[in-house]
């Protein structure tokens, strides 16, 4: 990929959190040369005014890492006029969050105590005074961010890995001996049923986790999770849910507060879903008064970025996105469950008819072979076949008196 396609997709909206493999790539890429250095900057320099509060956020993280992995031609670029105006663009912004103004002045900062020891990068320093004496307020100094390495990255994989192996040795071992139980011990009386390990506490998870692996437990997004053990492996649990016992990664689950049921978390779920709609639907005015805004601006006449209102609605029906996603999420999980049960009561209803036709058939239709009965008339359960004649007798009618087949015929008695 391009250093751009790098940088856009490390900084993009739809990120759950840094991809520090894709940051150390961008800076390997950026330090190459000069071009390089230059070509990122001024991809960040866009990046860190997007409207988008995860994009800046992101893009912060990518700048401050450049910063710490490269070396003193991307630093110049960095404490350039272009990039610095860019930040200070941000900073003095009437509709930026505070989330994104505060991040700013903290990595300025930063930088500024970073580059005060080499001259030529003294317009960060001088950014930073001239802010200063206009009154903006900077964060207490604290301890800088970590910046990941490459080597440090490489550490932690090779401790997780390392880690992983570990658990699932030891849950190997647990499963084999839980399966060598003797056979020659004498039939015992029955234990009362063991209520199992002490449950610790309940957790959600929040993603699904295939648990390909032998000993680890596969999740579906909002199970709720028996939590036995979360000491022994870092960063892993072990815990149990539907009767699966095994290990899962902690990042992927969120502790249930309070009583610790599952009932009573899917009862406070179910109020946090009705909250979170009724937020939505009384907000929705919003939406519609964004678009009559949109409708009534010129883009070659008005400044969109100056429009107050316009940029607070815009901030405000954002902040509605998630919860607006989750609803979606929850009712089209209870639209597809409805389909379901929908689909098989169909089945079972089709059923229940082929069955109950079956049955009604054997009255509408009764056996051909049931006893006959000699004024049967057909049609009423008889097999009447009439009695068949030679070509020229007379017929029934003509003075000619019917007899009954031979077989039906009363013979007279014959006297010895």
């Amino acid at each position: 990929m391009s250093l751009e396609e790098l940088i856009t997709k490390a900084t993009s909206e739809t990120n759950t959190g840094e991809d520090w493999g894709l940051i150390i790539e961008i800076c390997e890429k950026a330090d190459t040369s000069e071009a390089s250095a230059r070509e990122a900057v001024q991809i960040l320099t866009k990046r860190v005014q997007h409207r988008n509060v995860n994009v800046v956020l992101f893009a912060l993280t990518v700048a401050n890492s450049l910063v710490h992995n490269c070396g003193k031609p991307l630093r110049r670029e960095i404490s350039s006029r272009a990039f610095v105006d860019a930040l200070v663009r941000v900073v003095s912004g009437k509709a930026v969050h505070e989330v994104v103004r505060t991040r700013v002045l903290d990595f300025i900062q930063q930088w500024a105590e970073e580059f005060g020891r080499d001259p030529s990068l003294g317009f960060m320093v001088d950014t930073y005074n001239q802010l200063k004496s206009q009154g903006y307020q900077f964060p207490a100094p604290h301890k800088p961010d970590v910046v990941k390495t490459q080597a440090m990255l490489s550490k932690e994989k090779e401790d997780e890995e390392l880690q992983l192996a570990l658990a699932l040795s030891l849950s190997a071992q647990e499963a084999n001996r839980s399966a060598k139980t003797p056979s020659s011990q004498p039939a015992q009386q029955p234990k009362p049923i063991q209520t199992g390990p002490k449950v610790l506490f309940q957790v959600r998870a929040l993603y699904d986790f295939p648990g390909a692996e032998e000993g680890e437990l596969r999740l579906q997004r909002g199970e709720y999770i028996n939590v036995y053990d979360a000491t022994t492996f870092q960063e892993w649990w072990k815990g149990e849910v539907r009767g699966r016992i095994g290990i899962f990664p902690s990042n992927y689950v969120e502790k249930v507060e309070g009583p610790g049921s599952t009932a009573a978390a899917v009862a406070e779920a179910s109020r946090a879903s009705k909250d979170g709609e009724s937020e939505v639907l009384a907000n929705a005015r919003k939406i519609q008064d964004f678009n009559h805004l949109l409708s009534t601006l010129d883009p070659k006449r008005d400044n969109f970025s100056e429009n107050e209102n316009l940029q607070q609605l815009y901030h405000d029906i954002l902040m509605m996105r998630p919860k607006l996603v989750k609803l979606l999420e929850t009712y089209r999980a209870k639209q597809d469950e409805l389909s379901a049960v929908n689909d098989r009561f169909s089945r079972a209803c089709s059923i229940y008819h082929k069955l109950m036709d079956a049955y009604l058939a054997q009255y509408r239709h009764p056996n051909v072979y049931a006893p006959q009965h000699g004024n049967s008339h057909p049609g009423y359960g008889s097999s009447y076949e009439q009695p068949q004649t030679n070509y020229g007798s007379p017929q029934p009618g003509y003075g000619y008196v019917a007899q009954p087949p031979p077989s039906q015929r009363v013979q007279a008695y014959q006297p010895y």
